[in-house]
C-alpha cells in the first residue's frame, strides 16, 4: 500500500515539473540564448576593435616616418585616412598632427579647420581644450575680441586645464585692440594666481606693463549721458585744480613701445615684448 502512494507522488511531482518546464522553459532557454549571443557579440566586436586599432597604428607609425622622410603628402593622406577610419583615440590623433602640418606648410586656415575636428571628437578636456586652443591660434589675428571671448570662455572656467593659456590669448588679444580694461583683467587674473607656471605669469606681466603704458589713467572720469563731466572742479575728488595737470605732457608716440604678439608657436602663445 504505501508503494501505490509513494509512486502517486512520484507521478504527482512529475506532472509539477512539467508544467513547470511548459510554464518557464522557453524563458529560460530565451535567456540562455542571449547570454550566448551577447558573449559571442562582445567578443567578436572587441576582436574588430583590436585589429582597427592595430591597423590605425600601423598607419600612424607609417605617416610619422612619411614626416620624417620629408613625404608630406603621404603622410597627410595617411592622417586623413586614419581620420575617417580609425577609432576615436587614433582619429583624435591623426587629426592633431594633420592640423600641425598643415600649419607648417602655410595653411593656417585649413590647420585651424584640423584642430577644430579633433577637439569635436574628443572626449578628454585636456585634448579637446588643447584642441581648441590650437585652432584659435592658427588664425589669432582673423578673430575679433569678442570672437576669442565666444570661443575661448569655456576654457577660462576654473580648473580648466588651459585655464591660463586661453587667459593670456584673451588678453593680449584686448590689448591689441586697445581694450585695456578686459586685457587689464585677464592678465592680472594670471599675475595672481600662484596655479599658473612661471612662463605664463611673467609673459602677463610683460604684457601688464605694457598696459600700464598704454592705457588712460584709473582715476579718469569718463563723462556719460548724464554724468557730470569729469573737468568740473566741484567733482575733482583730488583736491588739485584742473589745470595745474594742463601742463603736463602725455607720452608721445615716440615714448611707447612696439608690441610684438608672437602666435607661431601654438604651444606656448609666447608674448615678446620690445622696447
Amino acid at each position: 500500500m504505501a508503494d501505490i502512494f509513494h509512486e502517486v507522488e512520484e507521478e504527482l511531482r512529475k506532472d509539477k515539473y512539467q508544467d513547470m518546464l511548459r510554464t518557464f522553459g522557453p524563458w529560460v532557454a530565451g535567456a540562455a540564448a542571449f547570454l550566448i549571443i551577447g558573449v559571442a557579440g562582445y567578443e567578436g566586436w572587441k576582436a574588430w576593435t583590436t585589429k582597427q586599432e592595430e591597423s590605425a597604428s600601423l598607419t600612424y607609425t607609417a605617416a610619422l616616418a612619411d614626416i620624417e622622410a620629408s613625404r608630406p603628402d603621404e603622410a597627410a593622406s595617411e592622417f586623413e585616412d586614419i581620420a575617417s577610419n580609425g577609432p576615436d583615440g587614433y582619429a583624435v590623433l591623426a587629426l592633431m598632427q594633420r592640423g600641425a602640418l598643415a600649419l607648417s606648410e602655410g595653411e593656417p586656415e585649413l590647420a585651424s579647420a584640423f584642430f577644430e575636428q579633433a577637439a569635436e571628437r574628443s572626449s578628454d578636456p585636456i585634448v579637446s581644450d588643447l584642441a581648441t586652443l590650437k585652432s584659435v591660434w592658427a588664425v589669432f589675428e582673423e578673430y575679433s575680441v569678442d570672437d576669442l571671448s565666444n570661443r575661448l570662455g569655456p576654457l577660462i572656467e576654473p580648473g580648466r586645464p588651459y585655464e591660463y593659456l586661453a587667459r593670456e590669448a584673451l588678453g593680449i588679444a584686448a590689448l591689441e585692440a586697445g581694450d585695456y580694461a578686459r586685457a587689464r583683467r585677464h592678465l592680472e587674473a594670471i599675475s595672481y594666481s600662484l596655479d599658473a607656471s612661471e612662463g605664463v605669469r611673467a609673459r602677463a606681466n610683460a604684457a601688464l606693463s605694457v598696459v600700464a603704458r598704454l592705457a588712460p589713467p584709473e582715476d579718469d572720469v569718463v563723462a556719460e549721458d548724464g554724468d557730470v563731466p569729469a573737468d568740473d572742479p566741484q567733482f575733482n575728488l583730488t583736491g588739485q585744480d584742473p589745470e595745474e595737470d594742463a601742463g603736463d605732457e602725455a607720452f608721445g608716440d615716440s615714448d611707447l613701445p612696439e608690441l610684438n604678439i608672437s602666435t607661431d608657436d601654438a604651444d606656448d602663445g609666447a608674448l615678446e615684448d620690445q622696447n
